[in-house]
């Protein structure tokens, strides 16, 4: 058992949170023998697609824009080179991809508290996404769990 715990994914996901019905909508099993092998979250009657549909502010709207962005920049971001840019720092994590066309700069805060942050690319930032709001966003800081991505021009 502990071999196949390693090896499965079902530790590491649950099943989507569809709306606040029961099993999340995921299933429409009743009784319990038929519930859905997978336990859905306590929380999918608060967070569940349905509530999150139309507002792009939320984690369903966060990652619409992010595979909007994934694909709009596909060049560097699906098909570029990854170079890990500052691996000896725990606080954030830096790297650019690399494509035939254009070059992508990531960097994430990976800690819960503001971090300090400078550039380790040349050349000019253009910010294409982020998890924060762009005036709230500060030139030398990253905020709690902060993500960005840059395109170098």
């Amino acid at each position: 058992m502990d071999s196949i715990n390693l090896l499965a994914r079902d530790n590491a996901r649950s099943p989507v949170q569809w709306d606040d019905s029961p099993n999340a909508g995921f299933s429409t099993a009743g009784a319990k023998a038929q519930k859905p092998w997978m336990r859905v979250n306590d929380n999918y009657k608060e967070i569940n697609v349905a509530k999150q549909t139309n507002d792009p502010d939320s984690v369903l709207g966060y990652y619409r824009k992010a595979l909007k962005v994934r694909k709009e920049f596909a060049d560097p971001l699906v098909y570029g080179d990854f170079d890990h840019v500052d691996f000896e720092n725990d606080d954030v994590m830096s790297f650019t991809k690399t494509g035939k066309q254009r070059k992508a700069y990531v960097v994430l805060n990976l800690k819960p508290k503001s971090v300090e942050w400078k550039s380790l690319v040349d050349g000019e930032l253009k910010l294409i996404l982020s998890n924060v709001d762009e005036k709230e966003m500060k030139s030398d800081e990253l905020k709690p769990f902060e993500a960005r991505i840059y395109l170098v021009q």
